[in-house]
């Protein structure tokens, strides 16, 4: 039997949700560049985003528009979005569907604050789909990003006198609130008329925000934690249950909530540090905050030379030379983020409070 006919027999394997089958077809002919395409959206399907990405990787020169979309999803699903970003954006200059451009603008606005080309591609958004209650959100938000913000405001109040009954304009124009007139009371009543509209977790997660902003901790814990309900893995509500509770001095529970929202970062380095000390073994640390952020967590460093004969922090260039005045001890090696070594444990800079049991009671 030929490789065209052991394709469609997976095809149809995977129609009817035999994915293993579809996958043992496909791996015998796992070097055929005409078959990794069809593993790589296999695993795909399957929610196996890193083995699609390692598939796609293999013959990225040889389809780019089947693999480049591949790839932008997977990335984008591990939530890595400065890896998505580049390939979404080749996939919409290709093929622009919907479902392409809202996450390419997803990555833009709200991950990658790629402010030069956002406004562009919502704009082609909004002309290829102007019936989309998409286009439109993805437009106002484009619009507020690259600080066009009188375009922003008067095509949401165009918007919403047309059409009064979308819950999503409301959304848009709590945001316009907050990000021009700082009126989180406001902003906090539309969501509200968002989730009277459509109960969505969407509505839900704004609401909770909004009201975390008036300093209504309790309200904004009821509904962050109704939106949490629906995306108990997701790392944007988790991030904002860690702060809100962070705000709070509720250290336990900030944490429970920042390791769920650092998942897929910390599932890249193995044997994570439990906390206890090693002193025959090395900690490999990888910096995962911004400048700012990375120098306040820095300070923890010290603490650690009783727990490991060797310490490895992963930064970006600019930090090495600084943090190397700074801390001058033998057993601390500052490297650069992208350098491959050997390590028996690792973490991120930003759990070594809650790994040293750092309360708030005794920050250094």
């Amino acid at each position: 039997m030929g490789i065209l006919e052991d394709i469609n027999i997976a095809i149809e394997h995977t129609k009817k949700g035999k994915f293993d089958l579809a996958e043992c077809i496909y791996l015998k002919h796992k070097d055929n560049e005409t078959v990794l395409p069809f593993l790589g959206w296999l695993y795909l399907t399957q929610k196996r985003y890193q083995e699609a990405i390692n598939t796609f990787e293999k013959i990225q020169n040889k389809e780019p528009h089947n693999v480049c979309t591949g790839l932008g999803l997977a990335y984008y699903h591990l939530e890595q979005f400065q890896y998505a970003y580049p390939f979404l954006k080749k996939s919409a200059d290709i093929s622009p569907t919907l479902d392409i451009l809202d996450k390419l603008l997803n990555c833009a606005c709200e991950n990658t604050n790629q402010v030069q080309t956002t406004f562009e591609y919502a704009k082609k958004m909004l002309n290829l789909y102007p019936d989309s209650t998409k286009s439109w959100s993805n437009y106002i938000l484009a619009a507020l990003c690259a600080g066009k913000f009188q375009i922003a405001e008067d095509f949401c109040n165009q918007q919403l006198a047309k059409n009064p009954e979308t819950p999503s304009l409301y959304i848009s124009a709590g945001l316009i609130q907050e990000v021009l007139y700082s009126n989180f009371e406001l902003a906090k009543e539309c969501y509200l008329k968002a989730y009277e509209l459509n109960p969505s977790p969407a509505a839900l997660y704004n609401i909770g925000l909004a009201y975390a902003k008036l300093n209504d901790y309790q309200n904004a814990e009821k509904y962050l934690l109704e939106a949490w309900k629906f995306s108990p893995e997701g790392k944007e509500i988790n991030t904002s249950l860690y702060l809100l509770y962070a705000k709070q001095k509720n250290f336990q529970l900030a944490y429970k909530h920042f390791i769920k929202s650092s998942k897929n970062l910390l599932g890249q380095f193995h044997n994570s540090w439990d906390g206890n000390a090693y002193p025959n073994e090395t900690l490999y640390i990888f910096a995962d905050q911004g400048l700012g952020d990375n120098i306040m967590y820095i300070r923890y460093l010290p603490f650690l030379k009783d727990y490991f004969k060797e310490i490895f922090i992963a930064l970006p260039n600019n930090l090495i030379t600084l943090f190397k005045q700074c801390y001058t001890d033998k057993e601390f090696h500052f490297i650069n983020h992208d350098e491959q070594i050997e390590y028996d444990k690792s973490t991120i800079l930003t759990l070594l409070p809650f790994l040293l049991k750092k309360y708030f009671s005794n920050i250094p």
